[in-house]
């Protein structure tokens, strides 16, 4: 399990297999039994040893469906939820988004689609994420803190989260639209994100004085709707984790069908 952030709750707990011992197959054991004394490995000497690959919640429920006759594939919303739990890192460590204020500034940042009836006919407009001044998030955080405790309720922890990304909005001289770029994006030469020409960024004492750092939600936090409803579902699970603990196995929206 070197990637932490592929697996950040393993599987430990299975269906009872006693009746048929072939799933699950956990690395080179050749029999694992799980009943109510929990796991159970045969060994044929008295010294002896078996390793153990541990899988991840949703790849040990799709292999248990699929012994089922049932084919299960995720769904975008549970894709979203399984990398908003793995920025987390553990279902504990969830606790971060216990915090209403903080899920709707989150959703302000996000992508939004709204829809629009023209002629008859309904489409979807959507709008890209947007940001937010970095004194305006950072004045959001410290009044968290004031009514609320935890290392999880600090800004510093939702930045080393990758939640938000830093960046400076640059007006484009040709149509006068505030650019964000990262900082990764930033040359001498950038383009304009509306009207895609080119420009020389000023560097003229006035010019950089004008500059403004603005923050962006980054990754799955930049979906729209609440991240597709993944607050929610992480919350919940972490409420249903025994003690708050990873004593459960869980995976986020599976689409289900038959198998061939």
């Amino acid at each position: 399990m070197s990637d932490r952030y592929q697996r950040p709750d393993p599987a430990t707990v299975y269906s009872s297999n006693l009746w048929s011992p072939g799933y699950p197959h956990l690395g080179n054991s050749q029999e694992l039994r799980i009943g109510r004394e929990g796991w159970v490995l045969q060994q044929e000497y008295d010294i002896g040893y078996s390793l153990l690959e541990l899988q991840d919640g949703r790849t040990s429920i799709v292999g248990w469906l699929k012994t089922q006759g049932i084919e299960a594939t995720p769904s975008e919303e549970g894709q979203v939820t399984s990398r908003v739990i793995a920025t987390a890192e553990t279902l504990l460590a969830c606790g971060m988004f216990a915090d209403l204020k903080t899920l709707h500034l989150l959703n302000d940042m996000a992508e939004s689609h709204t829809e629009v009836n023209r002629h008859g006919k309904r489409t979807v407009r959507s709008t890209p994420d947007r940001s937010k001044h970095i004194q305006e998030v950072r004045q959001h955080f410290i009044d968290r803190e004031k009514r609320s405790f935890g290392f999880w309720n600090k800004l510093d922890h939702f930045l080393d989260r990758s939640v938000f990304r830093a960046g400076l909005s640059v007006h484009c001289p040709v149509c006068s639209y505030h650019n964000w770029f990262a900082v990764d994006d930033l040359s001498y030469k950038p383009t304009c994100a509306r009207c895609l020409n080119p420009f020389d960024f000023s560097q003229a004492p006035e010019a950089l004085h004008r500059l403004k750092w603005y923050y962006r939600v980054t990754g799955p936090f930049a979906a729209p709707d609440y991240a597709r409803g993944a607050y929610s579902v992480a919350l919940t699970l972490r409420t249903l984790a025994p003690h708050r603990s990873s004593k459960i196995t869980w995976s986020t929206g599976l689409r289900l069908g038959r198998s061939e």
